[in-house]
């Protein structure tokens, strides 16, 4: 009986604190060529609104091409979505993923 009451308590604890705005991004280390690039993209606080978050591959191939691979999406408060880049044909280089969100919520990572 004491448990179920320890448990209440938590759960009411946690119900009724305002969620501050969060944002989680996961993305793999290794881009690769010809495939697709999947970033997960969590967001939870943000009062209802869709948090709309770009997604970029840029840099530049070995021969000096610069390149740049954007995708943008718009995540619900309190889920996770998968956003797909596409990867065409590239070239050995120095490439970067960056995940920028414009609203409601603000970052860069």
């Amino acid at each position: 009986m004491l448990r179920i009451v320890e448990i209440t308590l938590v759960l009411g604890l946690v119900l009724h604190t305002g969620a501050k705005p969060s944002y989680n991004v996961v993305a793999p280390r290794t881009i690769r060529p010809n495939t697709n690039y999947f970033v997960a993209i969590s967001v939870d606080g943000t009062d209802g609104e869709l948090q709309e978050v770009e997604c970029r591959i840029y840099g530049q191939s070995a021969t000096g091409q610069n390149i740049e691979i954007k995708e943008t999406s718009r995540v619900p408060p309190g889920d996770t979505q998968m956003v797909r880049m596409s990867i065409g044909e590239l070239g050995k280089g120095n490439y970067r993923f960056e995940a920028k969100g414009l609203s409601p919520i603000e970052f860069t990572e």
